[in-house]
């Protein structure tokens, strides 16, 4: 809650006939507390008026399945400028404070979340593009990118010593090994030997639900993409979600990090699944020689 200050309380003027200079000193004084006190209220105002903005910006859709409530909400991008207000703190100073990154991917979508939460145990998993840019490496920067064989052999031909020292090192391509966010005490993790049955998920069924949910985004400065995203479909068998992390820096690699997650009507436990999977493009070669398929890897969903 929002609490607007009270207007102060002024004491009336004294008598013009004793000093009426210190009186018009006052006069204005007073005229200036009543503006900055009214300019606060103002800040304030709009402020909340922002807020409940981005409220009504939000699409959230709710579908329940058993015991199970689903929830997806998307809505626009980060700002690129602070909005915090004295104790209200904005969106953009919270990634801000809670991230390590010298750099943020081009497109984040901060409120866009998806979250799966049990009726009783009041616990679940969620998915937000905050707690996946925590999983990104913030020390390290082991991609290059292709130009960069091209700059290094004509840097020796030419016998220059060029230092590659970076100041602030950071994996500039966002990858995450984000697998969701658990909330509540309701749920354990324990490790298992059942693995998720794909060949069941290629059946026919008929889709009760489906939402995609995009969490960030970036170009890589025109040197590829970065890409995550979560899907969810709900089938009267069960439901499905799949977060991707889709990884294409142009002539060096393809990288694809998958969360599966799969719930079975009946049972009382999710099975999770996490894959990581690469390749460096001359190894992919041999599926380059059409330009329909050097096409296809630049759409993520062509990765099965």
């Amino acid at each position: 809650m929002v609490t607007v200050p009270s207007r102060p309380q002024f004491a009336p003027p004294p008598d013009l006939s004793s000093n009426p200079s210190t009186e018009v000193f006052k006069k204005c004084e007073i005229n200036k507390i009543r503006l900055c006190n009214l300019s606060i209220q103002r800040n304030r105002s709009l402020c909340v008026r922002n807020l409940l903005k981005a409220e009504k910006k939000m699409k959230t859709l709710e579908y329940s399945f058993q015991d199970w409530t689903i929830t997806t909400t998307k809505s626009h991008i980060l700002p690129s400028k602070c909005s915090c207000h004295e104790d209200i703190q904005c969106t953009v100073c919270r990634y801000s404070n809670e991230l390590t990154l010298p750099s943020l991917p081009d497109m984040i979508f901060s409120d866009n979340i998806l979250k799966i939460e049990h009726k009783d145990l009041k616990s679940g998993i969620f998915f937000n593009a905050l707690n996946a840019l925590k999983k990104v490496n913030d020390k390290q920067d082991d991609i290059k990118v292709a130009i960069s064989k091209a700059w290094s052999r004509a840097n020796v031909s030419a016998s220059l010593e060029v230092t590659h020292e970076v100041s602030n090192p950071f994996d500039w391509t966002f990858t995450t090994d984000y697998q969701g966010t658990l909330f509540g005490d309701g749920l354990q993790i324990a490790p298992t030997d059942k693995s998720i049955d794909l060949n069941k998920l290629k059946e026919k069924e008929t889709i009760l639900f489906f939402d995609e949910i995009h969490l960030y985004e970036d170009e890589l400065a025109d040197h590829g993409c970065s890409s995550c995203t979560v899907k969810i479909r709900v089938m009267p068998s069960g439901f499905f979600v799949l977060h991707r992390l889709y990884l294409r820096v142009d002539e060096v690699l393809i990288r694809i990090n998958d969360t599966r997650l799969y719930y079975e009507r009946g049972n009382n436990y999710m099975i999770r699944e996490y894959t990581s999977r690469e390749s460096k493009t001359e190894d992919l070669t041999c599926l380059s020689k059409t330009h329909c398929i050097v096409a296809s890897f630049r759409l993520k969903n062509e990765f099965a």
